[in-house]
């Protein structure tokens, strides 16, 4: 029954622009460097299975450093509020462009206090099915005041899934 909800609610995606679940790397200081993974779902339940330009996301995200650096923002961190809005699209090359912003709950596994991370981003989607991002922005936790500006490259692993079955999401 467990199987059958996830797949349900994976096909329920199927027509979105936007990394689902994707892995990658995090670059944020010359001393951090980190691997990730992360998903995202779009607040979009009237217009299911529609290219989403615009919208409100919700997801989370794990990092862990490295080389142990106790600079980063690294652990989970709960995203239950994100909006990002596509600025620049071209069908030619299967790109896209989003300005956005999220708000998140940050889980902290090094020596940083948790607590809220404001970020402003941009994040530009490449290839069939979008699989491939560039997420560039700034972090900033507001319990301790700490921030970072950041690089992350991912891979959508559900995106590389439906390309290999042929699909379009």
């Amino acid at each position: 029954m467990k199987t059958m909800i996830l797949i349900a609610g994976l096909v329920s995606t199927i027509g979105l622009e936007g990394q689902i679940l994707a892995i990658g790397t995090k670059y944020s200081t010359p001393d951090d460097f980190s691997v990730n993974a992360n998903f995202n779902f779009p607040y979009n339940p009237d217009n299911a299975g529609e290219e989403l330009d615009e919208g409100l996301f919700f997801g989370a995200d794990y990092s862990l450093s490295l080389n142990n650096s106790d600079e980063s923002f690294r652990g989970l961190k709960l995203t239950p509020l994100a909006y990002q809005k596509k600025i620049i699209s071209s069908d030619r090359s299967r790109m896209g462009v989003y300005l956005g912003a999220e708000s998140s709950y940050l889980f902290n596994s090094g020596k940083g206090k948790d607590g809220v991370v404001l970020s402003p981003y941009v994040k530009i989607l490449s290839g069939n099915n979008h699989i491939f991002s560039l997420k560039t922005g700034y972090e900033y936790n507001t319990s301790d005041g700490n921030n970072q500006v950041f690089a992350q490259l991912n891979i959508d692993l559900f995106a590389v899934f439906l390309d290999s079955l042929h699909m379009k999401f």
